[in-house]
Formats: structure tokens, C-alpha cells, sequence
């Protein structure tokens, strides 16, 4: 977004006379991420400062013009702006309340506007007017006490600016100083001979010999402090840009309205300022316009305190918060580069590891590309050891996924062989056999699935494998007691069956006996009446036989005795012997 006006950044709170940053500017000036050239200018109030700082917004008005004997700008007025030659950096264009204003009541306020002018600026510009002799510098007297208003080092000390340590700070701490006389109507000549601009600033800030008074003395430690404390000068002087009488309408003047050696002197500075004037820097660090906020907001809170302003410290200060908000916005990104191949877990643990590699890399790239003051790189091991943590997280929820979908995976494929167990499908004869075929099965399914389940697959496999050997075991079990009653029962029904034909076989030889028993009974009855008959027969011819004997022993008896007493008789006297 670019910047249509200025804003105010720090103001003065009416009741304590402290500053305050403005939180909505801060805001804004926080977006400028580019390396920040920051141009601020100080002065005596109404010697334009804002019509300067207007010419190198290039704008015509922005900044507010004061026409009458009351200061326009109070506090520190910011306008952020693109780099008229470098679109790799951005301008931030600072003008401050004029020093000496009468409304301000206090005293330390134009020190604090000065200071807080040259901690926040890469370039400094002072503005004063006709000369730059005693009066030219004399808004700048507290310059000369500057280590009771600003201190470079955490370890409090007065400054030397011939201590090569404090000259080497000046330099990293402070900006360039370019000096611009207005209304400057003397000849550039030194001893008779005519002389730079940047000479005349030379011979003003060089130290006066022949002066024992405190006066003399204050003015020397004065040129002394500035000389030390910017080292790189520069200085412009400007004509009148127009009759005093056109002095109100000034900020409505086209250029060529303008004086030519005004115009001529504008020129120089507006080159100068935008093809010098560098990027504010701090111990190695470039500052852009969230850090330049950074610091302003430790500054005025060491105001606020009662403190006095340490540049090491609120660099630290900044450079830790800085370095807090660079890591966890490397962190997002490492996170969130991680987002889409965490939506697709489970995914192979070489995937995870070349994810992890290509988001560290990229965390770290703008990790140091935002990075304040991490020359013992402790931040990016910090930054290290959390992105560590997350991808071992990640590799912990890339195995849970796996898991988690195996398992479902292997139940839903030992879903059907469950049911069969519950209707006791296996609890039969060659039971165990359909079981082995069921279970072949699901593990070739799973197996054939296995690359989309993660690396965790074939270890959840082998676990429900085993779960279910009791299952299996079990299966077997029952098979082989059926199998073994089966094989008693069919045992039994050979016996019974060989008993039954035993039966059969008793039983019709029984019924064959039977019948021949009962034949030969029926025989035997059927010979017992022919027996009997004959016997009858046989007696009855025994008897006749006997009655025939009887009749023919009797027949002979009775021919023997006939016989005998025939012979008897004719023996005479023989007795019978019968």
C-alpha cells in the first residue's frame, strides 16, 4: 500500500510530556519489509524542514507547511514511500517538531525530538537558517552532554570521542549528518578564498583556539560531540527560494517559480539524499520498517522510565524480539509446508523425511533473511531443535496414521471371517482348512493395499497375525475334536453297521435254522407219524407174527405132543415129561 500522506508516529501526551507511539502508524510503517533508507530531518521550528522533506517525497505538500509563528508539526510526523531509484529498498521520511517552540514548555523536549531524530534515522538532516555560525548551532548545545541522553553501550560510561572504541561506535551507531543552511545569503569564502559548502560546515565545527571561557569551552566540546558523533557530513546552503513576500504560498510554487539557485541547490540535495543517503543499519543488522518500529517503541518506553536510551540494549531488545517472530514465522512455514503431505498420512517415511528437508530449508531461508544479530546462530538452533521436534512429531503422527489405517484395513477385512466364526462355520470337519483359506486371502488383499498404508503396514500386520493365532488355534482345535468325532462316529457307524449285518446275517441264519428247525420239526413229526405207523405196523406184524409163531408152536407143541404121545404111546409105559 502505498502512502498517500503523512502520519504521526510519536507524539507528546499533554499530561506527563512523555512520548507515545502511535499504534495504527506503527502498524503501517511495520508493513515496509524492505530495507529501509530513513531520511529525518531537525531544525529550529519555521525554517522549513516540511517543504524539504516534501521535495524528497516528491510531492508538492504532505508534510504541513507553517506560514505563521506557530509550529505545524508536532512530535515525529512518518511518511513511508517508495525509493525513487532503488525499488529494492523503501524511504522513510521523518520530520520532527522544530526544536525552540514555544508551546513546549519543557526543555528536554527538543532534546528528546533530536535524539530520537538521530536514533531512528539513517540519514540526519538539520535545518537552519542565514548562518552556520554560534547561532546556526545552537539549538544542538546539548550535544555536548549527548552520554546523559544517549547511551551506545549497555555498560554505562562517558563518552571519549577520541577513544578509538567510541569513534568506531559513532560510526556503526549514528547516521550521516547533512546540514542545510536556508536563506543563506553570504559569499562561500574562507581567508579571502571562495570555499565548499561542505568546507564552510568543516571550518564551523572546528575548534576554536584562544577561548578560556566557559562559554568558549561549552561551544568546543559542542563541535567536539558532533564531529564524533556524525563523521560522515555533508552540508547544502539555500538561497531564498522566492521574495519574502511569496514566502506563505511557497508549497504551491512550481519549480520554475522557484529561484535558480535554489532550484539548483535543491537538486544537489535531492541527488545527494537519494543516491547516498544509506540504509539504516545496526551492528550488521538492516533495518526495515517493523524493526524500525521496534526500535522507536524501546526508546520511548526508556523515556517513559526515566531511562536513558542504550542503543546495544534496545538493538538486543529488538533483535530478540525480531529473531522470536523471524522463528516462528519460519516455524509456520516449515509447518505449514508440511500441511498438504500431513492431510495425505499415512505416506512412506522417506516422503515425510524429504518433505521435512525441503520445509527446513526454506524455514531457515527466510529465518535468516529476517534475522537480527544471530551471529552465534543460537536463534537458528533454537529454530532448529523446534522444527526437529515437529517433524519427529510428524513422523510420530505419519506411524499413528499408518496404524490407524492398517487396523481399519484388517478389521474390515476380517469382518466377514468374524461373522463366519459366529454362525460357527469353521466349527466343523475341515473347518480350519476354510478358516487357513479366508485368512490367506485377507492377508494377500492387505498386502496388495500396503503401499498406500505407510511404513507401519507390514508391522500392524504381523501384530494382528499374531493376535489372532488363539483364533486360529482354537479353529484347530475344534476342527480336529470334530474331526476325531467324526472319525469315532463313522468308526461307530462301521461297527454298528458291520453289527447290523452280523444281525442280519444271525438273524437269517437264526430265521434259516428256524426254518430248518422247523422243517425238521415238521420232518420229524411228519417221520414220527410214519414211524409210529410202522412201528404200529411193525408191532401189529410182530404181533401177527408172534400170534402166527404162537400159533405154529402151538400147532408144533401140539404135533410135538402129538407127536410125543403118539411115540409115547407106542413105547407104553413112558411117563409125559410136560
Amino acid at each position: 500500500m502505498e502512502w498517500q500522506r503523512p502520519r504521526a508516529l510519536l507524539v507528546t501526551e499533554a499530561a506527563s510530556g512523555a512520548m507515545r507511539l502511535v499504534e495504527e502508524t506503527a502498524a503501517l510503517v511495520a508493513r515496509a519489509e524492505k530495507p529501509a533508507v530513513v531520511v529525518a530531518i531537525a531544525g529550529r521550528y519555521r525554517t522549513g524542514k516540511s517543504f524539504l522533506m516534501n521535495k524528497l517525497a516528491g510531492k508538492h505538500s504532505g508534510f504541513e507547511l507553517g506560514n505563521t509563528v506557530q509550529s505545524k508539526t508536532k512530535g515525529i510526523w512518518v511518511w513511508v514511500l517508495p525509493h525513487p531509484v532503488d525499488s529494492k529498498k523503501s524511504l522513510i521520511l521523518l520530520d520532527t517538531e522544530g526544536l525552540g517552540d514555544v508551546e513546549q514548555a519543557s526543555g528536554n523536549h527538543d532534546t528528546w525530538i533530536f535524539v530520537l531524530a538521530m536514533l531512528l534515522s539513517s540519514t540526519l538532516v538539520y535545518n537552519t537558517t542565514s548562518t552556520l555560525d554560534r547561532g546556526g548551532l545552537e539549538q544542538l548545545h546539548f550535544v555536548a552532554n549527548m552520554s546523559e541522553h544517549v547511551q551506545m553501550r549497555a555498560r554505562p560510561r562517558s563518552w571519549d570521542p577520541a577513544n578509538q572504541a567510541d569513534a568506531a561506535d559513532c560510526r556503526a551507531f549514528f547516521p550521516s549528518f547533512v546540514v542545510c543552511v536556508r536563506d543563506f545569503m553570504l559569499r562561500l569564502e574562507l581567508d579571502g578564498r571562495r570555499c565548499s559548502s561542505d568546507d564552510y560546515l568543516e571550518h564551523c565545527l572546528r575548534r576554536k583556539s584562544g577561548g578560556l571561557s566557559k562559554e568558549c569551552r561549552e561551544q568546543n566540546a559542542q563541535r567536539e560531540m558532533l564531529r564524533s558523533i556524525f563523521q560522515e557530513r555533508k552540508c547544502f546552503v539555500f538561497p531564498l527560494p522566492t521574495d519574502p513576500e511569496r514566502m506563505d504560498s511557497l508549497d504551491r510554487m512550481e519549480p520554475h517559480d522557484l529561484k535558480p539557485g535554489f532550484r539548483e541547490s535543491m537538486e544537489l540535495f535531492y541527488e545527494h539524499v537519494v543516491r547516498h543517503a544509506r540504509v539504516k543499519h545496526l551492528e550488521g543488522t538492516i533495518i526495515n520498517g517493523r524493526l524500525l518500529v521496534e526500535l522507536a517503541r524501546r526508546y520511548v518506553d526508556a523515556q517513559a522510565r526515566g531511562a536513558i536510551p542504550c542503543i546495544e540494549q534496545a538493538v538486543s531488545q529488538v533483535a530478540r524480539a525480531a529473531n522470536e517472530r523471524a522463528s516462528g514465522e519460519a516455524l509456520g512455514l516449515y509447518e505449514g509446508l508440511q500441511c498438504e503431505l500431513r492431510d495425505a498420512f499415512p505416506v512412506p517415511a522417506d516422503d515425510v523425511a524429504a518433505s521435512h528437508v525441503h520445509a527446513w530449508e526454506a524455514a531457515l531461508t527466510h529465518f535468516a533473511s529476517a534475522a537480527v544479530l544471530d551471529r552465534d546462530h543460537e536463534q537458528e538452533k533454537a529454530l532448529s531443535a523446534r522444527m526437529m521436534e515437529a517433524y519427529e512429531k510428524l513422523v510420530k503422527q505419519n506411524k499413528a496414521a499408518s496404524v490407524s489405517t492398517s487396523r481399519a484395513m484388517l478389521e474390515l477385512l476380517h469382518k466377514p471371517i468374524k461373522e463366519e466364526i459366529a454362525k460357527g462355520s469353521f466349527h466343523t470337519a475341515g473347518g480350519f482348512k476354510s478358516y487357513d483359506r479366508m485368512m490367506k486371502e485377507l492377508k494377500k488383499e492387505f498386502q496388495a493395499s500396503m503401499g498406500r498404508m505407510g511404513d507401519m503396514a507390514a508391522q500392524v500386520l504381523s501384530e494382528f497375525l499374531a493376535s489372532v493365532e488363539d483364533e486360529g488355534r482354537l479353529i484347530m482345535q475344534v476342527d480336529d475334536s470334530v474331526s476325531e468325532l467324526e472319525k469315532e462316529r463313522k468308526e461307530l457307524e462301521k461297527v454298528r453297521a458291520r453289527q447290523a449285518d452280523q444281525e442280519a446275517i444271525t438273524r437269517m441264519q437264526s430265521e434259516e435254522l428256524q426254518r430248518t428247525v422247523n422243517l425238521l420239526q415238521e420232518q420229524m413229526r411228519l417221520n414220527g407219524e410214519s414211524f409210529n405207523a410202522r412201528i404200529k405196523h411193525m408191532e401189529e406184524m410182530t404181533e401177527m407174527k408172534l400170534q402166527e409163531l404162537k400159533r405154529q408152536h402151538q400147532e408144533e407143541m401140539e404135533r410135538s405132543k402129538a407127536a410125543y404121545q403118539s411115540r409115547r404111546g407106542g413105547r407104553g409105559g413112558i411117563c409125559s415129561v410136560m
